[in-house]
């Protein structure tokens, strides 16, 4: 039986654009900078932000209260421009006896309260995992998830060049951000576009 990594964040869900929706919205963190989804050019945020003005311990002082907000993914959810191309995924994938682990990363308490409350309600994508594992991180975060699946639907760049250096026969499935579009040429990623 083949095992699959489905990733969550700015994979199903677009965290990206909610979680600086309510940044914006909250006058502690807006002052500081004011971000637009176009400023995600890199995964690491101290890149991003330092781009904007902020030093990078400003940044990191600054997210870690930031992870610690309440309801981020109640208050600002949106889909994924590729979730429903993921979802038909899943259940193809399903019926090829591959065995489903929805793996996502927690900065916070906080955050993974909101996360696992939204996850709650999302059916759909309940009906068409077989695991759940929802991890808090404290610090490095790009080598928290395991090499040993077969196949990882992923939009994060370091872990995916870590998981196709240590699994020669890996395949991943990416959705594209501006931090990872640099790899969407390798022959063992397949591009997740967007729908129409």
């Amino acid at each position: 039986m083949k095992k699959v990594l489905l990733d969550y964040d700015n994979t199903i869900c677009n965290l990206s654009k909610g979680m600086f929706e309510k940044w914006n919205s909250l006058n502690e963190f807006n002052e500081i900078c004011h971000v637009e989804l176009s400023d995600i050019i890199d995964y690491r945020l101290t890149v991003c932000f330092d781009k904007l003005g902020v030093d990078f311990d400003k940044s990191i002082e600054t997210l870690n209260r930031f992870w610690k907000v309440k309801d981020i993914y109640q208050d600002h959810y949106h889909d994924m421009y590729c979730r429903n191309k993921i979802i038909k995924l899943l259940k193809e994938l399903r019926n090829d006896d591959c065995r489903i682990e929805l793996n996502t990363l927690c900065p916070s308490v906080e955050f993974m309260h909101s996360k696992i409350r939204k996850i709650g309600t999302d059916i759909e994508l309940l009906e068409n995992i077989d695991d759940l594992y929802i991890t808090l991180f404290d610090g490095k975060a790009d080598t928290c998830k395991a090499f040993d699946y077969d196949i990882i639907i992923e939009d994060n760049p370091i872990y995916i060049e870590e998981y196709l250096k240590h699994n020669e026969d890996g395949i991943v499935f990416m959705p594209v951000w501006k931090y990872n579009e640099y790899l969407k040429n390798g022959s063992r990623i397949k591009v997740l576009e967007m729908e129409k």
